[in-house]
This record gives structure tokens, C-alpha cells and sequence, in this order.
């Protein structure tokens, strides 16, 4: 009977979590849009002015600089968080405010830097709160703590999976585990991550906004693609390289400017607005802008995607580098994406296969996770496409995983 009001009380609980953590990602969403709408579409875009486009990225440059200063290093990253949570089975909140903060001020102000970085740290921040106070209940009420543990551990893993739209993810944690699953553990999971999907796209139609998720149509796969397939995936671990190297010189650059917080950032700000003024889909995520990309590819040509592949990556790294934290998953499929789409112009291949192929090896290499990269970047393409899918994302693994310990054994 103990057991049974535990598991009665922890599945109630994973419902209402689950709808918290969906209100809280639809909500913090809702105000970047809002005020990226505000300052970007609704004022500085229709003044059309390049002068004004510099002064606001960096006035950015002022306000992350200070956040920087006075803050700390915020919002932290999806790895940190990740690793903080595998070591501790907990995510820090004290912080919460600095994080939320930075990361409104930074994406606010254009960064070519996604949100699911600030939002990992704040929900699975505040679902340690929440799972602290309800330890300290079931404790008081005298219910097996096990379940506790269960319960807190399973709501930062679906946190991840609302985050990343793949509620699949967080299932895959748990049958992965080593150990043997329990049940109430699979049943929190479910109530929780079917609750916060429920109250996110609830509140997503309420407000019709335009939905992260940008569906490919089917892919005409033949030999000439079949032939394509390796060359896609080398594409791919290139821009691995490229991006990787591009964040290593960068940070070797700018490390004298370590203790200048204010003066680095504003460089940050100053070369986003050169970058954006002088390159469109430079500014802000990609993943909205992908749409326009996916309509409008034919015409802007070979060198302009390839220019703006190449220069959307350094956009991220330079605002990365600079103090501008966020995360990077999404310009980084927008720029394979891209670059898929180059391929196809130049050799004929059908787009959406190259577009997949490098976008999944690309994403699944800079991660190092192919779980991840296959799970999300199901949601974007055509289901003939999910077995290239599952392979890019596991040979982009694997190899770039190679390719570092070559690398490590000839420096030693």
C-alpha cells in the first residue's frame, strides 16, 4: 500500500512537473521571439539602416560584457549541464536568474546562437528545485525515497527530450541504463514528457507560433545518390574539422582579451553586425530562417551558399568565443544544411539526400552523440531517409572519434 501511494504520488507530480517544464520552455521562448520581433522586425530591419545594425550589436556587446563581468561565465552550455548532471543528478538554480538574464540579453541582441543551451540549465534547474522540496515532503510523509530519486532524475532526463522536440531521447536514457529499469521509472518518464508536450503545443497554438520543427519533402534517392553517400559524409566531418579548428584559433586569438570581459564582447558585437550587415542569415539561430533557405536556395547560387555556410559557422564561434553563450546545434544544421544544398548544385545529387546526409554527420560529429543527431533530424526529414539518417549519424561519430585519437597518438 506504501509503495503503491508513492508511485500514486510521484506519477501525479511527473504530470504537473511535465507541465511546468512545457510551460516554462514555451514561455522563455515566447519573450526571445518577442523581443528579437521588437528590436530586430519591427524597428532596426525597417529603418533598414547599417549604422543603427552596428550601434545595437554593440550595445549587445556592452550588456553581455557586463553580465560576463559581474555574473560569470552564464548561461552554461548543454554539455556542462549534462555533465553536471551525470556527476551530481542535479543542475545548479541558485544561478537562475544570471542565466536567464545573459541568455535573453545575448539572444536578444542577434547572436547566431540557438536557446536550447540557456533553456537545458533553466528547466533542469528548476526541476531540482521542485524535486528538492519534494524530497523534503516525502520525507516528511515518510514514502519510500527511492522513488524520489526516480522521480527527480527522470524529469531532468525528459526536460532534455522537450528541449530537443525528440521525447525519444530521454526513453532512449532509460533503456540504455545498465541496470534494471524499474517501472515507475519508464512510468514517470511517460507522464512527464506527455504532459510537457501537451502544454507546450497547447500554448504553441495559442500564440501560432512558427514551430521549430521545418519538414523536408521526400528525398529521390538512385544510384547517383547511393554513389554520393560517402563523399556526403566526408563533406560532413570536413565542416567537423573546419568548425573545430575555426573555435580553436579563435580562442587562442582572443585569450589575451580573458580579462577584459566589456572590451571582448563588444568585439564580438562588432564583427556580428560586419558578419550580418554584409551576409544574410547571419544573425539569430537558423532554424526559422531555414525555411526561407529551403525556398530560396536555387537562386541565391553556389557562392552564396558556400559563403554563407562557412561564415554562419564563424558567426557562432565568434559570438561563443566573445562571451556570447548559447547553443550552437542549430546554426550548425542550418550550415550543414546549407552546404548540402551546395553539394547538390555542384554534382547533381538530389538536395534533400545531400542536405541530410552532410547536415546528420555534421551535427552527430561536433556532438560526438548520434542519438541525439538522429532523433532530431528524423523530425526535419522524410522517413525514406531515416536508414541514411541512422548511418551518417553513427559513421560521423565513429570516425571523428577515430580521427581524435590519430590525432592524440601522433602528438604523443
Amino acid at each position: 500500500m506504501k509503495r503503491f501511494l508513492s508511485l500514486c504520488v510521484a506519477g501525479s507530480y511527473s504530470i504537473l512537473i511535465g507541465a511546468c517544464v512545457g510551460a516554462i520552455t514555451w514561455l522563455f521562448l515566447t519573450l526571445i521571439f518577442s523581443g528579437i520581433n521588437l528590436i530586430w522586425y519591427d524597428f532596426i530591419f525597417k529603418i533598414n539602416n547599417n549604422y543603427l545594425v552596428l550601434f545595437v550589436c554593440i550595445l549587445g556587446g556592452i550588456m553581455v560584457g557586463l553580465c560576463q563581468k559581474y555574473f560569470g561565465k552564464y548561461p552554461k552550455t548543454m554539455p556542462i549541464v549534462l555533465k553536471e548532471f551525470k556527476e551530481t543528478k542535479r543542475v545548479e538554480y541558485k544561478s537562475l536568474h544570471k542565466s536567464i538574464i545573459s541568455a535573453l540579453i545575448i539572444l536578444w541582441f542577434g547572436a547566431s546562437l540557438g536557446p536550447e543551451a540557456a533553456l537545458s540549465g533553466i528547466v533542469g534547474g528548476l526541476v531540482t528545485l521542485s524535486g528538492d522540496l519534494l524530497k523534503y515532503g516525502f520525507k516528511r510523509k515518510e514514502i519510500e525515497n527511492d522513488i524520489n530519486e526516480i522521480l527527480i532524475e527522470s524529469s531532468i532526463e525528459s526536460t532534455i527530450g522537450i528541449i530537443f522536440a525528440a521525447p525519444l531521447y530521454g526513453f532512449y536514457s532509460l533503456i540504455s541504463n545498465k541496470d534494471k529499469i524499474k517501472k515507475a521509472k519508464t512510468i514517470v518518464y511517460v507522464l512527464t514528457i506527455s504532459s510537457g508536450f501537451y502544454v507546450f503545443d497547447l500554448l504553441s497554438k495559442l500564440d501560432n507560433r512558427a514551430s521549430f520543427i521545418t519538414r523536408f519533402s521526400k528525398a529521390n534517392i538512385g544510384k547517383r545518390e547511393l554513389l554520393f553517400f560517402i563523399p556526403l559524409l566526408i563533406v560532413g566531418l570536413l565542416l567537423t574539422l573546419y568548425y573545430k579548428k575555426m573555435g580553436s584559433v579563435l580562442n587562442k586569438i582572443l585569450k589575451p582579451l580573458d580579462d577584459y570581459k566589456v572590451i571582448k564582447a563588444v568585439l564580438g558585437g562588432g564583427l556580428l553586425a560586419i558578419l550580418g550587415i554584409t551576409i544574410p542569415y547571419i544573425f539569430f539561430s537558423g532554424e526559422h530562417e531555414l525555411k526561407d533557405i529551403i525556398l530560396n536556395w536555387k537562386s541565391l547560387g553556389l557562392a552564396w551558399l558556400l559563403i554563407i555556410c562557412f561564415f554562419k559557422l564563424l558567426a557562432t564561434e565568434l559570438c561563443i568565443s566573445t562571451g556570447w553563450i548559447g547553443g550552437h546545434l542549430f546554426p550548425i544544421m542550418f550550415s550543414g544544411i546549407t552546404m548540402g544544398f551546395a553539394i547538390s548544385i555542384i554534382f547533381g545529387v538530389d538536395p534533400v539526400f545531400s542536405a541530410c546526409v552532410v547536415a546528420t554527420t555534421f551535427l552527430s560529429a561536433i556532438m560526438e552523440n548520434y542519438i541525439v543527431a538522429i532523433f532530431l533530424l528524423v523530425l526535419f526529414f522524410p522517413i525514406n531517409l531515416a536508414i541514411f539518417i541512422i548511418i551518417s549519424a553513427i559513421l560521423g561519430v565513429e570516425l571523428i572519434k577515430k580521427y581524435n585519437s590519430t590525432q592524440n597518438n601522433l602528438l604523443n
